[in-house]
């Protein structure tokens, strides 16, 4: 089997109050479940999982590029891929709309 990267931009959005995530392509996903997570003694402060209805996954921790917590995300979003356990991991970050 042979894997190969390739770049892929556009923006998801998160609607909470819908319950849906906005894929980029434009289709709503359902989110099946969601919680923050914290680890005890660890540098992260939480982070955020969301399970969506297709079984992609995304995860994110509240920090921007220089590390240091603001209203910013950086995050991954995991698709599995079917019959092997391979998932396909896109960077995400994330920001409040204003």
């Amino acid at each position: 089997m042979a894997c190969a990267t390739q770049g892929v931009q556009g923006m998801i959005s998160l609607r909470y109050g819908d319950n849906n995530v906005i894929s980029i392509d434009g289709n709503a996903v359902k989110m099946r479940r969601h919680y923050v997570q914290t680890v005890a003694g660890s540098t992260i402060a939480a982070e955020v999982k969301i399970e969506l209805q297709n079984n992609e996954t995304i995860w994110l921790t509240p920090a921007d590029g220089s590390g240091v917590f603001s209203n910013n995300w950086l995050g991954v979003l995991m698709s599995p891929k079917g019959s092997v356990v391979v998932s396909e991991m896109r960077p995400l970050i994330c920001v409040p709309l204003k």
